[in-house]
């Protein structure tokens, strides 16, 4: 009879023990638990590329790691020569990525598209990655993100 009435009291103390214990044990990923961002981008059309880098930009200011990958037609984004429509807030595509590489994002530009648009590696701007085995292998992590523009 007396083990019945300790026994609500033993599971109370139980529980508290493990709540000073264990704190922060659920709910905190590490950074690589927490993800990274994939922006997959493959036009130069303005308001799709406004979208995603403004977007990849408030995820990068939230502290998570972001990689835009620009392939395709998104690959002239990175051309640091002539003029670039701007987008909503007037700000063109290649000043964002400027940001987001300056605020620690990552910016892989696909080679074989660049060859396709007529640029060279050259023409990229200053902080800009060749697509390669790395960009595959951070597109498939387990705790990876992708977003396709």
């Amino acid at each position: 009879m007396r083990m019945r009435r300790l026994l609500p009291a033993f599971v109370a103390i139980l529980m508290l023990a493990m709540a000073v214990v264990l704190p922060g044990q659920e709910g905190h990923a590490s950074e690589d638990e927490r993800g990274t961002l994939f922006l997959n981008l493959t036009t130069d059309d303005p308001w799709t590329a406004d979208m995603a880098l403004t977007y990849a930009g408030k995820v990068r200011s939230m502290g998570y790691p972001v990689v835009v990958f620009l392939n395709v037609k998104g690959v002239r984004l990175a051309n640091k020569a002539g003029t670039q429509e701007p987008g909503q807030d007037g700000v063109p595509p290649r000043d964002k990525l400027i940001k987001l590489i300056n605020d620690g994002a990552t910016v892989h530009v696909c080679q074989m598209c660049t060859k396709a648009a007529g640029m060279s590696q050259t023409d990229w701007i200053e902080g800009t990655k060749p697509g390669n085995e790395e960009t595959i292998r951070i597109q498939m992590g387990e705790h990876t993100k992708v977003i396709s523009y």
